[in-house]
C-alpha cells in the first residue's frame, strides 16, 4: 500500500485513477497474507482514498459521488479477499483429498497383496490340516502321538481362521461376528502353548 500511495502521489496521471494501484495492493496482500491481512489492507486503502485522494486532506466532508466510489472500492476489495480465501481453502481441501486418495490406493495395494499371500497360505494349511485329520483317523485312541497330531490340527485350524480374515480384508468383505466358547478357546490355546513353555511352567 505504501508503494501504491507513493506512486499515486508522484504521478499526476495516476492521481486521477488512484484505485487501480490500491486494488493491486489489496490483491497481493490477500493472496500472500490471506483473509485477515487482506481485509486490513482494504480498510487502510479505503481510508487513504477517502481522506487523501477523494477530498482535501483532513476534510471529512465528501460528495455523494466520491462516497459511492470509495464504497464500491471497499466492497470490491472485500469480494476479492473473499474469493482469494475461498480459493486457498479449496486448494487446501484438494491437497487433503489427494493425500487421502494416495493413502487409499496404498491400502488397496496392501490388501491385494495380503489377499494373494493369504490365498496361497490357506492352500498350504488345508493340506496340513487334512493330512493331520487323516492321521488321527488311523491312530488308536491311546496312541502317544495322538496329542501331537491333534495339536497340529488345532493350530492349523486357528491359522486358517486368521487367513480367512486376511482374505476378507483383501476382498473388502464384511466380517461376520460369531459366538465363541471361551472355554474351548482357552483349552485349545493351552494345548498349543504348553509344549512351548516346557514342564517348568503350568497353565491353569
Amino acid at each position: 500500500m505504501a508503494v501504491a500511495w507513493g506512486l499515486t502521489l508522484a504521478a499526476p496521471a495516476l492521481h486521477q485513477l488512484p484505485t487501480s494501484l490500491f486494488f493491486a495492493a489489496v490483491m497481493v496482500t490477500a493472496f500472500y497474507g490471506h483473509l485477515g491481512p487482506g481485509l486490513l489492507a482494504t480498510a487502510l486503502s479505503s481510508f487513504i482514498l477517502e481522506y487523501f485522494f477523494m477530498s482535501p486532506f483532513k476534510n471529512p466532508a465528501t460528495g455523494f459521488e466520491e462516497t459511492v466510489r470509495v464504497t464500491v472500492f471497499a466492497l470490491t476489495a472485500v469480494l476479492i479477499n473473499s474469493l482469494h480465501e475461498r480459493r486457498r481453502l479449496a486448494e487446501a481441501q484438494r491437497r487433503r483429498l489427494q493425500d487421502q486418495l494416495r493413502q487409499a490406493q496404498k491400502l488397496e495395494a496392501i490388501g491385494r497383496l495380503a489377499g494373494g499371500v493369504a490365498h496361497d497360505f490357506n492352500n498350504f494349511l488345508t493340506v496340513i490340516q487334512g493330512r493331520a485329520q487323516l492321521v488321527l483317523r488311523s491312530l488308536e485312541p491311546r496312541d502317544k502321538s495322538r496329542s501331537d497330531v491333534e495339536l497340529i490340527d488345532i493350530t492349523a485350524g486357528h491359522a486358517r481362521d486368521m487367513v480367512d480374515q486376511l482374505l476378507a480384508f483383501g476382498r473388502n468383505q464384511v466380517l461376520q461376528p460369531k459366538i465363541l466358547d471361551l472355554d474351548v478357546v482357552v483349552a485349545d490355546m493351552k494345548k498349543i502353548l504348553s509344549p512351548l513353555m516346557g514342564e517348568a511352567i503350568m497353565l491353569v
